[in-house]
């Protein structure tokens, strides 16, 4: 796979939206390919000319688009955005242009949409057939700015980046990787989950660093069902991984601790996926070759309250690795459950840790992957040390979690100073900028 990802053939032409899966899951497969295909995926599109599009921004009031893929209300995108948008309203006019392979749905949300007063506007782009994406709503714009919340998981913001929309461009942590050699000009991130002296590594686009972690904190929308215990001769281990995150090194990792385990373990792996188009059976296929499924459940895509219904009733929670979760380690420590991370050097492997060290649980951050596996087998063998957590975590705000980690004028003063700086910044071989 990893031959693969870096494999790019001069003859590759655009023949449907599918040439750019890589785009979203090269990632999780090889950082140093990743960086490759994207490059190589740029240009490709660059080339191409899909879109011919005419901006003339307004003199008046600044307008803002906000790109999005995924603004639903349930959605992740939408709980870790939705505050950290709203304070542009006072001084902007926005605009939310809503990207969906599915016209029909994005009629059925527009309307709910505008009615959250949070956009002046509304807009969609959309697949008709194949790349053949109708963008006719934005093809005259005057915007002066647009914001791409999670240009890397839609197929159509992977295409629609590598063109001017407007003067200026910019992306955040919906989809928390660079392009490497898109149109975008800024990332805004959050300072507590990068490592500053080598953001240039990780991210070809200028790095504008916000306060906390650059996403908002909210508590998640489940009211907890209390489950007694009745023993601890079996110890519950949830595995919130989706199938992307899930790969050889993780699941031999996960061996390695079940097999220094001096208790009987159930595993529950929540891999995000469902029964169409199978791709549900490759992916148990692949677990039966490393572990012993008699200690295994695997769970198709469940809706929120009922995956936090099993979830609750989990003793310890494992973050995945080299790609790790955020909001599946604050809904575990919303659970009250305590979750080993292995701490990485930006966001999607970062964000996590950075949570467990804000309230308490630095002891939970493993360094390396020895110490991963050291901590979890002594959660699950020593019940006095997983109770140390339990306590804990019974004590910890969320509240408090989000003040000291989130600022909700993040984006708004990140946007603010490009306004102000732009101009002058371009003049400069300066990449990082702090606010």
């Amino acid at each position: 796979m990893k031959k693969h990802l870096s494999f790019w053939d001069e003859r590759t032409i655009i023949y449907t939206e599918s040439i750019s899966y890589g785009y979203m899951l090269g990632m999780f497969i090889d950082p140093v390919g990743d960086k490759i295909y994207r490059r190589n995926f740029n240009n490709l599109v660059k080339k191409s000319e899909l879109f011919q599009i005419n901006n003339v921004p307004t003199k008046d009031k600044p307008k803002i688009a906000i790109l999005s893929g995924h603004w639903f209300e349930n959605h992740v995108i939408y709980r870790n955005f939705h505050q950290l948008i709203k304070p542009l309203k006072d001084k902007y006019h926005i605009t939310l242009i809503h990207a969906h392979t599915n016209e029909k749905a994005t009629k059925n949300i527009s309307e709910k949409i505008l009615k959250d007063n949070l956009f002046d506007d509304y807009k969609k782009i959309h697949i008709q057939y194949g790349c053949d994406i109708d963008y006719s709503e934005i093809k005259e714009n005057d915007f002066s700015l647009v914001l791409y919340i999670d240009t890397g998981i839609n197929p159509m913001l992977r295409f629609l980046n590598n063109y001017r929309i407007a003067p200026i461009q910019a992306c955040t942590y919906g989809y928390p990787f660079s392009t490497f050699g898109s149109e975008i000009d800024y990332f805004i991130g959050g300072i507590e989950c990068e490592e500053v002296e080598n953001i240039e590594k990780s991210y070809s686009e200028r790095f504008i660093f916000t306060k906390g972690i650059g996403v908002d904190i909210t508590k998640p929308n489940y009211n907890i069902v209390k489950k007694e215990k009745n023993s601890d001769d079996v110890i519950k281990i949830n595995c919130l991984w989706s199938c992307h995150k899930s790969n050889y090194d993780l699941l031999n990792t996960l061996k390695e601790i079940l097999d220094k385990s001096e208790k009987k373990i159930s595993v529950r792996i929540f891999p995000s996926l469902g029964y169409e188009g199978n791709y549900l059976i490759p992916y148990v296929q692949d677990i039966k070759e490393t572990l012993d499924l008699k200690n295994v459940e695997i769970f198709p895509c469940l809706e929120y309250n009922e995956l936090m219904n099993i979830l609750s009733d989990s003793d310890i929670a494992l973050d995945a690795f080299h790609i790790s979760g955020m909001n599946s380690v604050l809904d575990n420590v919303y659970l009250k459950i305590p979750t080993v991370t292995l701490k990485g050097n930006q966001h999607v492997n970062m964000a996590g840790s950075v949570i467990l060290e804000k309230i308490g649980l630095e002891e939970l951050v493993s360094k390396s992957k020895e110490e991963y596996i050291a901590t979890s087998v002594k959660l699950i063998n020593d019940n006095e040390y997983r109770r140390k957590f339990v306590n804990i975590l019974k004590k910890v705000d969320f509240n408090s979690i989000a003040s000291s980690l989130t600022d909700k004028n993040g984006i708004l003063k990140a946007i603010n100073y490009i306004f102000d700086n732009h101009a002058d910044i371009e003049k400069k071989d300066i990449r990082k900028f702090f606010i």
